[in-house]
């Protein structure tokens, strides 16, 4: 994204202004503005002249407005963002001040941002925007007869490019072969030619990481055959397919369907890890597999909610943290803090953070679960032990500490090979400097880096 005009107070007010060059922007722009915050840009409003009668039409003309922002849309799957919010000022007299309009975000077209305050979440977000790279991890074709989806996952969300549909004859041999084609054979190389077209237009396969290919049986090993025998049939003066010359990149994977849900299922095939270049995101959908798998055998070793999530974060038991992107999207700074402080502190304990895009169905899934959850080291006993809050445990006359602890090693800790006090004396923290702080604190630019953000 391009940054331009730039006059920000750290902790301040500033304004900014943002032209997005890539579809990926509108994701870090989603990310930047918050409600409240003031935008200016030039759009397209229905106006009626002044003094005119009923009976005079209205007309869309070009307006330039301030808006105060009161509602953000994202929508990875049409790569479309929409601010709506009521209008603080306009150039043309016609508009009413006050009344709601909505204005989406276009490639290269710029954006005043003014904010009130500007934290270092947003600064960070900021410089993320402007040094964020352009070229996408992966790319990932989904596909199953007469079916595929194709999307493009870079560093920040996935998008959904393309969407190809063909209805396919159920009858016919499924075997290829030029000289007598049946009508089941012509659909499949109907289906193949609009796959081979879609991502020759959608994905540029020169600097991109890698491109999975993946389907549910041989769908996909039936598709690089049909590409190969078109290369095998161009003519030496023609431009040869650009797929089949990269196929050094591409990798194939096994998938149930070719709907969204299947690309978590892809990036969670041990095949496929080792050559996405997302890490982050791939390590994210493990960790969350890994949550669900947990839950399913035994419930005590995981947690989710932010009340519980917060008591056993305090107690050193989180192995693994897994945050919804919404959470730290919060408007508000001291909400976005409160969720900064237990990164931190997890990390602290040596425990580890991943953040969840929305636009992955595995997000969709964290977000059921209030958007936060954890893998924990211990056995924690939710349905004996309560934990709450240390106001409530002093309100129901319960030792909050105690209660934490046998929410951990059971009722009876003189049953355990090694008591509550023993494994707290373990976790105490490096000595602090005189002021109680820890010397190795990260401040929250440096937290934020480490995450990615």
């Amino acid at each position: 994204m391009k940054i331009s005009n730039r006059k920000i107070t750290r902790n301040g007010s500033g304004s900014v202004i943002l032209t997005p060059e890539y579809f990926d922007d509108f994701w870090h722009a989603y990310n930047l503005i918050q409600k409240g915050d003031l935008i200016t840009t030039k759009t397209t409003r229905r106006v009626r002249p002044e003094n005119a009668g009923i009976s005079t039409e209205s007309r869309r003309i070009e307006v330039k407005v301030e808006l105060l922002v009161t509602k953000l849309e994202f929508d990875p799957k049409d790569m479309e963002m929409r601010i709506r919010g009521s209008i603080k000022q306009c150039n043309e007299p016609s508009v009413s001040l006050g009344v709601s309009h909505t204005v989406s975000l276009e490639i290269r077209k710029p954006i005043g941002l003014q904010k009130e305050y500007w934290d270092d979440f947003s600064l960070d977000k900021l410089r993320e925007a402007k040094d964020g790279d352009r070229s996408p991890d992966m790319c990932i074709v989904v596909m199953q007869e007469g079916l595929a989806g194709i999307y493009i996952q870079t560093e920040n969300v996935l998008l959904k490019k393309s969407k190809v549909q063909l209805d396919i004859p159920r009858k016919g041999s499924n075997k290829f072969s030029r000289d007598k084609v049946s009508p089941r054979e012509k659909g499949m190389f109907a289906f193949f030619d609009a796959v081979k077209t879609a991502i020759e237009t959608h994905i540029d396969l020169e600097n991109v990481g890698c491109v999975i290919l993946a389907s549910p049986g041989f769908v996909k090993d039936d598709f690089w055959k049909y590409l190969e025998a078109s290369q095998d049939k161009l003519s030496k003066g023609a431009q040869k397919t650009q797929i089949t010359a990269y196929k050094s990149k591409f990798v194939f994977a096994h998938c149930s369907s070719a709907h969204h849900s299947a690309v978590s299922e892809v990036l969670n095939d041990a095949s496929v890890k080792d050559r996405v270049r997302s890490a982050r995101t791939s390590d994210a959908v493990s960790v969350m597999a890994k949550f669900f798998d947990i839950l399913g055998r035994n419930d005590k070793k995981v947690c989710y909610g932010e009340r519980e999530v917060q008591a056993v974060s305090s107690l050193g038991a989180i192995e693994h943290l897994l945050i919804s992107e919404d959470k730290i999207r919060k408007n508000n700074p001291k909400d976005r803090q409160v969720f900064l402080d237990l990164i931190r502190q997890v990390k602290d304990k040596g425990g580890e953070a991943h953040l969840l895009s929305d636009s992955l169905s595995i997000g969709n899934q964290l977000a059921q679960l209030g958007g936060i959850a954890a893998i924990l080291r211990y056995e924690v006993n939710h349905e004996q032990y309560q934990i709450g809050t240390e106001d409530e445990a002093e309100m129901a006359g319960v030792d909050y500490t105690l209660n934490c602890s046998k929410a951990i090693w059971g009722q009876d800790e003189e049953d355990n090979d090694e008591t509550w006090d023993d494994w707290k004396h373990q976790q105490t923290d490096e000595d602090e400097d005189d002021d109680g702080r820890d010397p190795g604190q990260p401040s929250n630019e440096d937290l934020l880096d480490d995450l990615g953000w």
